[in-house]
């Protein structure tokens, strides 16, 4: 298996790091540390086993890959550039009130909050994701019960997403 090198594949790790290193996520996921989170971290995209029915085991998150770019940090004669980019983190859950939409979304948001500031915690320490922004590009939505009663388990869920920047500030 390739390790990751570039500065679009080790940021993309880093990011999956942070996520399985979150107090707040491991707790939700009932994951006793790290490891036992990335089971439920998937990237670069979300896999469904087919064999059970295309069924997906929520809580999760899923890391992607976002935009790269090189920004100047110093010049004059010479140009010095440093990678800067994006990842993006999508983070859902199932329904936990499905008969109160608003303490099923307070409850969603407060592990989502919990999650965001786990990550802003860690965000350039050491060898840790260099974060320089982190951005709601999708608000937190449930899916329409039309969706749900075409679910293999007719449960409810709750997404949303973040762009994750990471660089130099």
């Amino acid at each position: 298996m390739p390790v990751a090198s570039g500065p679009i594949s080790k940021n993309l790790q880093k990011l999956v790091d942070l996520v399985a290193g979150s107090s707040s996520f491991q707790t939700r996921v009932g994951a006793a540390d790290s490891t036992a989170a990335r089971e439920f971290i998937h990237h670069p995209h979300l896999e469904v086993d087919e064999s059970t029915t295309f069924q997906v085991t929520r809580p999760l998150a899923v890391c992607e890959s976002g935009r790269l770019r090189f920004k100047k940090f110093a010049g004059g004669a010479l140009n010095h550039l440093q990678p800067a980019g994006s990842c993006y983190l999508i983070l859902q859950d199932k329904d936990r009130f499905p008969n109160d939409v608003q303490e099923s979304q307070t409850d969603f948001e407060n592990w989502v909050g919990a999650v965001i500031q786990d990550l802003a915690a860690q965000a350039g320490e050491s060898d840790k994701l260099s974060i320089v922004e982190i951005d709601q590009e999708m608000e937190a939505a449930i899916t329409h019960p039309r969706h749900v009663a075409a679910q293999p388990d007719s449960t409810a869920y709750w997404t949303t997403v973040f762009r994750v920047d990471w660089g130099w500030a």
